[in-house]
């Protein structure tokens, strides 16, 4: 038979607003007051999970904790009968020991390794982030681009490199403030951000182009959406069923962002615009 899993754990650098995360995702309910290894997590930081048991009686314990100094990661933790021997064997099969044996306050001796792929997978992610956050950039830097040549956006924002025929101000300016939030905020933050944004962007994409249908049928269009009065409520009810199952902190996040947007419009954009001024170029 083999060796059973006794708890999991998650770590992170901001340990209460995980739990706050689990809390509202899954309904879990945390004891802060138990002992746990420094090696692990901060004493006083660590909250257990009771055991969830579903209607099979199945489920197991677990734990969420951290602190600012400790890597973040997800362990799940197996019963064994002697911790040293079982890292050894890790190690000989290919696996990377990271703790212990360290024995707990309550007694219990622990030990972490990584298996012969942890490496493997870090790297993946280490690869594959920055070409997805490469795009989003050029992206987002393309559409700071349009606002601008639309006047909502200050004119030197469109400006037109007279080299390389690319709008380099503003690539400049969303390069130096994307590389400041990637310093300032963990990574998952910042993916519950831009989902939220994204999420939102899609959403008044397919309201524009259904009143665009109604406004504007004679507007030249290389490409025209099929069935629009299907494909576009679907699309808005898809994006909002995702945006709603984000979590609290996030949405209340992008309120508050699109707050300021809506300032910088009504102060500046409004004014500016060509399309209600007149001046739209033809």
């Amino acid at each position: 038979m083999g060796q059973p899993v006794v708890h999991f754990e998650i770590i992170g650098t901001d340990p209460s607003g995980l739990r706050g995360y689990y809390a509202e995702l899954f309904g879990w309910d945390f004891d802060t007051s138990g002992l746990v290894s420094d090696a692990v997590s901060e004493p006083a930081n660590y909250g257990f999970v009771e055991q969830n048991k579903t209607s099979d009686g199945t489920g197991i314990p677990g734990g969420v904790g951290g602190g600012p100094g400790y890597d973040a990661r997800a362990t799940f933790y197996v019963g064994v009968p002697d911790v040293e021997a079982a890292l050894a064997e890790a190690e000989s099969l290919g696996g990377t020991r990271k703790m212990g044996p360290d024995r707990a306050p309550n007694g219990l001796v622990v030990g972490h390794f990584t298996d012969p792929e942890g490496n493997l997978i870090g790297l993946a992610a280490a690869l594959a982030l920055p070409s997805v956050v490469l795009m989003m950039i050029f992206g987002q830097t393309r559409i700071f681009f349009v606002m601008s040549r639309d006047g909502l956006l200050p004119n030197f924002l469109s400006k037109i490199h007279p080299r390389y025929h690319t709008p380099h101000v503003v690539t400049m300016i969303t390069g130096v403030a994307v590389s400041l939030f990637s310093a300032m905020f963990p990574v998952g933050i910042l993916a519950d951000i831009s989902n939220s944004g994204t999420l939102f962007a899609f959403i008044m994409v397919c309201i524009g182009v259904m009143i665009l249908r109604i406004k504007q049928p004679a507007r030249p269009r290389p490409f025209r959406t099929p069935m629009v009065w299907v494909i576009c409520p679907l699309g808005v009810l898809g994006c909002l069923l995702l945006f709603a199952n984000l979590s609290g902190y996030t949405i209340k996040l992008f309120f508050a962002w699109a707050a300021l947007g809506l300032v910088i419009y009504y102060l500046y954009g409004y004014r500016k615009s060509h399309l209600a001024n007149g001046t739209e170029p033809t």
